[in-house]
């Protein structure tokens, strides 16, 4: 995976088990190590460009520490998303949250409207030949083109 902002691959001695709230060390049992972590850089998840989020870091480097975050499970196809320090609820691992961890952040995201009125989005990924449109949270379109060499990721 790329460089991404929103999800990161748990270190090999994570989790330490004695550092869990109760809602943690339940998934942990149902569901074991986690295969990333995302992190909620926004109240509904939707992901940041490193630059917004280099600049929010800039401004309130303290704020890290209190990001929502979630862990994802690839093999079950399920997000665990803690709602407290004792709950927490699963839901079905969305494209988008799929191609964050497999390609890290996009290059380039382009946002547009199809012709019924619904909000598309369009992913570039230049430096691997991979373009990515999604309606909503799922992937309509995958389209590949010779790649256009390493591009920062805004």
């Amino acid at each position: 995976m790329s460089f991404s902002v929103n999800v990161a691959q748990p270190g090999p001695t994570f989790p330490k088990m004695e550092n869990l709230v109760e809602s943690k060390k339940q998934a942990y049992d149902l569901y074991g190590r986690p295969d990333f972590i995302r992190l909620w850089w926004t109240r509904d998840g939707y992901p940041k460009r490193f630059l917004e989020v280099d600049r929010l870091l800039n401004q309130e480097p303290q704020s890290i520490y209190a990001l929502r975050h979630s862990w994802i499970y690839l093999d079950q196809e399920v997000e665990v998303i803690f709602d407290s320090g004792k709950t927490f609820h699963e839901v079905p691992l969305t494209d988008k949250v799929r191609m964050l961890c497999r390609y890290g952040d996009p290059e380039d995201v382009k946002s547009l409207t199809s012709g019924e009125g619904t909000p598309e989005e369009t992913w570039h990924y230049y430096s691997l030949g991979l373009i990515l449109r999604f309606r909503g949270d799922t992937i309509i379109s995958k389209q590949t083109h010779a790649p256009m060499g390493q591009f920062i990721k805004r």
